[in-house]
């Protein structure tokens, strides 16, 4: 059996100390500001060719004049806090994915308490799934914000197969998903299979993803003085808190 000639795979390889790609082999990183002791890593990086993957709707791809389109196609919902609003963009995206991070103790939870109560207080059921606090430390929570949890419908859980078995039974198998990402970090193929062989034994979709912190690979630098600001030390102190490689960067479908 032969392969077509528009059919094939192509590698790249990657350091695992600051994500330099090539697509040669050099041994050991070139970069100059690197120095890993650590040789390349090879990954395929699937079959190269004329053939892509869409991933936009078909309705994509027609021609439409821009002065034809307006900026409400999609409505935006809007919380009672103006400045929650404003750091989402004026509300979130109904379908969107928000990623909320901090450090311990700094209100996560009761943040996300108070938008459960935003929608509930709009007519609409929420799932609140924890794997670190109890229903009842939740209520405590509820009832220092004055709100009596109607609508909000609490799961405290870490068996994945228990959570699995309530999303898809409370939206439907078809409106749940598995996400994996590839950072080259230690331990992460092995999760990945993990997760690859939950989706498959509950016969739900996987969707690969990036966990984008910047737009290239040069950004990382400037992403770094952006932690070390965070963290209000310098780069010669941060240490771990630092991104571990570069490829944390946007990349098309493909990549």
């Amino acid at each position: 059996m032969t392969r077509k000639k528009d059919q094939r795979r192509s590698s790249r390889f990657v350091c695992q100390e600051c994500g330099y790609q090539s697509s040669k082999w050099f041994g050991f990183c070139p970069a100059s500001s690197c120095n890993s002791p650590v040789p390349l890593v090879e990954l395929d990086s699937g079959i190269s060719g004329k053939r892509q993957i869409k991933w936009l709707s078909s309705d994509s791809s027609n021609l439409q004049e821009l002065s034809s389109l307006t900026g409400d196609d999609h409505q935006r919902i809007l919380f009672d806090s103006n400045e929650l609003n404003r750091v989402l963009g004026g509300g979130v995206v109904p379908g969107s994915i928000t990623l909320l991070a901090g450090e311990p103790g700094i209100g996560k939870s009761t943040l996300l308490l108070q938008i459960a109560q935003n929608f509930a207080s709009d007519n609409h059921d929420v799932l609140y799934i924890s794997g670190e606090e109890s229903a009842h430390q939740i209520k405590r929570r509820s009832q220092r914000l004055g709100f009596n949890g109607k609508g909000v419908y609490l799961l405290s859980q870490t068996d994945v197969d228990e959570i699995f078995n309530r999303l898809r039974g409370l939206f439907g198998r078809s409106n749940v998903y598995v996400e994996v990402q590839r950072h080259l970090l230690r331990d992460e193929e092995s999760q990945n299979r993990f997760l690859i062989d939950l989706a498959s034994a509950y016969r739900v979709p996987v969707i690969a993803t990036n966990g984008v912190r910047f737009a290239t690979v040069g950004d990382r630098l400037l992403h770094d003085v952006l932690t070390c600001v965070r963290y209000k030390t310098t780069l010669d102190r941060v240490g771990r808190r630092l991104t571990r490689n570069s490829e944390r960067y946007l990349k098309s479908p493909d990549a």
